[in-house]
Parts: C-alpha cells; structure tokens; sequence
C-alpha cells in the first residue's frame, strides 16, 4: 500500500513538473549502485523547494490579498469587471507556476479553489455562467490537443 501511495506521488510530482526539475529526485532516490545522492542533490533541494514556495506562496497571498481585491471589485457593481477579475487571478496563477515548472493546470486549479473559498463565490459563479460551454470547449480542445496520435496509432497496431 505504501509503495502504492509512493508511487503515485511520484508520478503525479513528474507530470506537474513535467519531469524538468523532479526528475533528478527520482534517479537519485531510487540510485540502486550508490546508497547516497547524486550529485544533483543541490540541484533537486533548490527545485523542491521553488515548488512548496510558490504554492505556498499562491495559498496564503491568494487569502490575505484576494478577498480584499474581490471587495473592491464588487463595490463597483460591474459583472464585466467581476468576470474579468476573476479570469485575470486564474491566468496570472497559472502563468506563475508554468514560470517555476508547475503545470499551469495545477495553478489555475489553486486559484478556482480560493475564489471558490471567497465570499463572492456565488457571484462568480453567476457571472461565469454564460462562458461555461466555451470554458469547457476550450478545455476539451487542450486536452485533444494533447493526444499523442502516433503513439495511440501504436498501441493499436500491436
């Protein structure tokens, strides 16, 4: 079970890093001819640490700055200005953590949550309403874009 739990840590740590930074983790970790680090271990602690900072960064800037933002936003009375706010928090959250090696999928993930965790969650909510079909479209789109075709050909020929 642990193994289990280890292994899918693993993976998940080598897709949102997109294997850049983590992956010297993993070749020095499972070294089986050398019980120390690589030599890479500076490099890696260097990258651990970027990512937990700038997660960490993300959730706790997200809740003392957000909330006030979205007060000011919502004193206007504009649904224009609260949808492109809103839309604003997820694409530059997203940017920074492609900025260190994190999926931008990761990043905007963050940000849904703590305007989800915003007392202006309803009103969002509302306001991105009529954007759903294209948010999703745009979504389905990435994710097709994504498809390795001649690998997927591959698999089937054998």
């Amino acid at each position: 079970m642990l193994e289990l739990l280890a292994g899918c840590v693993r993976a998940v740590m080598m897709r949102d890093t997109r294997g850049r930074r983590l992956g010297a983790l993993q070749r020095a970790r499972y070294n089986t001819k050398q019980a120390a680090w690589c030599a890479d271990e500076s490099d890696v602690v260097l990258a651990i640490v970027k990512v937990v900072g700038v997660v960490a960064l993300v959730v706790v800037g997200g809740n003392l700055l957000l909330r006030p933002l979205l007060r000011i936003v919502a004193r206007t009375k504009t649904p224009e200005l609260f949808t492109a706010s809103a839309l604003l928090i997820v694409t530059g959250t997203a940017l920074l953590m492609n900025a260190v090696g994190i999926s931008m999928a990761l990043g905007a993930f963050l940000a849904g949550v703590l305007l989800a965790n915003s007392e202006y969650r309803h009103e969002l909510q509302a306001d991105i309403e009529p954007f759903k079909g294209l948010l999703l479209g745009l979504f389905f789109m990435s994710v097709g874009m994504g498809i390795n075709l001649h690998l997927l050909r591959g698999a089937f020929r054998t």
